[in-house]
């Protein structure tokens, strides 16, 4: 089974979500075949964990802890001009 998880904080999906004409980037993320599997939030670490599996991830046996990324680096990029121009 390799599966690992991603941490990602409501700030960030604020921001992915909030109306603007910038470009929203994710600099750092995830291997190109992930599958998503899951979400849980944790209330007290106010934190989304999402699980995917992905042939690039570290093989990790039953009952083992998952591993943890390192943190997604979302990258905004002010837009110039008009999209619908495009």
């Amino acid at each position: 089974m390799k599966r690992a998880i991603l941490k990602v904080f409501p700030s960030q999906l604020g921001l992915l979500f909030k109306k603007s004409k910038n470009i929203k980037m994710i600099e750092s993320g995830l291997p190109k075949d992930a599958k998503f599997l899951g979400c849980n939030y944790s209330w007290e670490r106010q934190t989304f964990f999402l699980v995917y599996e992905s042939k690039e991830f570290v093989e990790v046996k039953e009952g083992e802890m998952l591993p943890v990324l390192p943190n997604t680096t979302l990258q905004v990029y002010e837009m110039k001009g008009d999209l619908n121009e495009r």
